[in-house]
């Protein structure tokens, strides 16, 4: 089975989102290898947004092997309509036999183009736009759910 990687640029921690990350890392470990990997935005300014991106999209880029299937959360990316047809989607990505999936949760500015032409994917969370910390909880919660609904585990109800 592939391992599952959540990529996730952030700018800051909170404890609260730390702690739910790692309730997640071992729930989602009973299914299958999972790790979450974690890059540091710089503390550029708002008026070098650009600069930004290129920085982040060059660090996203290196965690990245050329085999990988990188799934790239975006507000113009496909939008599943419920957790029944994420788990599925899910699902078909695990059968490519893949290393590696990738999830990634892009900066405060989005990400770069060099990171939108190398995702195979890509999925809209919501039409709300969250913050980092809020994006990798749902993005977590779902992928949980997800595993939950494929295995027929009690936790998603219809």
């Amino acid at each position: 089975m592939s391992k599952l990687s959540l990529l996730l640029v952030k700018s800051g921690s909170e404890k609260w989102s730390d702690e739910a990350k790692k309730l997640y890392l071992k729930k989602i470990n009973a299914f299958c290898k999972f790790e979450i990997i974690e890059i540091k935005s710089n503390s550029s300014s708002r008026a070098d947004k650009e600069k930004k991106i290129e920085f982040e999209q060059e660090k996203i880029l290196s965690k990245i092997q050329p085999n990988d299937h990188l799934i790239l959360l975006d507000e113009k990316g496909k939008d599943f309509g419920d957790s029944v047809a994420f788990s599925k989607f899910l699902k078909k990505r695990f059968e490519l036999g893949k290393p590696r999936i990738i999830f990634l949760v892009g900066g405060a500015y989005g990400v770069g183009e060099g990171v939108k032409q190398r995702a195979q994917d890509l999925v809209k969370l919501s039409s709300l736009t969250f913050n980092h910390h809020v994006a990798s909880l749902v993005v977590l919660e779902q992928l949980y759910r997800a595993f939950c609904i494929d295995k027929n585990i009690p936790y998603h109800n219809q």
